[in-house]
């Protein structure tokens, strides 16, 4: 189970609670009752996880693709709501903790009326989020997306990350950027700095594997590594 969703079967059950107490407008459309609450919240998040084909969740479940898709359709905007209040801001950052910080374009579809959204850097349209994580590779903060046109010193501006922040300096190699107070950035060939590069290229990871190349990137993110 957790190979496949990223939650042990503990952690789904609660998240299924949540999901089942929490307000749900007029017309908002059911999970399968064929699949059932469990079920459904399992094969939305191994379809996050791992964007694979709604068919081949489908056989490992034991129904049809269309099924799937309704699960699909039916979990993915619940599950923000339901974690919510775990989603830490960028004032829940400890001032006294290092963190790596590095901005990603999450592509989506383009649109005629969404100039905003091209980035000239990636050459495609998407929305740009900045992720924080310890020099560990520990994710600890996601910033809201912005439009895919903003430069990442514009976002880390607008997420309010850098206000509490004494001192910040950049790594001209990789454009990320080091948050510390005194003393705590590596010097290159040091064992803290073998630490940062395997950690950026782990964070990296979280906006830039396959699962990242879907337009609803942005809330699957959010929502999985919140729980």
């Amino acid at each position: 189970m957790y190979h496949t969703t990223g939650f042990e079967r503990e952690e789904i059950i609660d998240l299924c609670i949540r999901i089942n107490s929490a307000e749900r407008g007029t017309g908002t459309p059911n999970w399968p009752p064929c699949l059932g609450l469990f079920k459904s919240v399992a094969a939305t998040l191994t379809y996050m996880r791992h964007n694979r084909t709604q068919s081949e969740i489908g056989e490992s479940f034991g129904v049809s693709q269309p099924t799937v898709s309704r699960a699909i359709a039916a979990i993915t905007p619940l599950i923000p709501e339901a974690v919510r209040e775990f989603v830490p801001t960028a004032d829940d950052l400890d001032p006294d903790t290092r963190y790596i910080l590095d901005g990603t374009l999450l592509p989506c579809w383009s649109r005629a009326g969404h100039k905003e959204l091209y980035s000239g850097k990636h050459k495609t349209t998407g929305m740009n989020v900045q992720v924080a994580c310890t020099i560990y590779g520990r994710l600890a903060w996601i910033s809201d997306p912005v439009s895919g046109s903003r430069h990442d010193n514009h976002c880390q501006e607008e997420s309010g990350v850098l206000l509490k922040r004494a001192r910040m300096r950049c790594s001209s190699r990789s454009g990320a950027c080091w948050v510390r107070r005194r003393g705590s950035l590596p010097f290159f060939g040091s064992r803290s700095h073998t630490a940062f590069i395997r950690a950026r290229g782990r964070a990296r990871a979280i906006g830039e594997g396959p699962a990242a190349r879907r337009p609803s990137t942005a809330a699957a993110i959010r929502a999985l590594t919140w729980a």
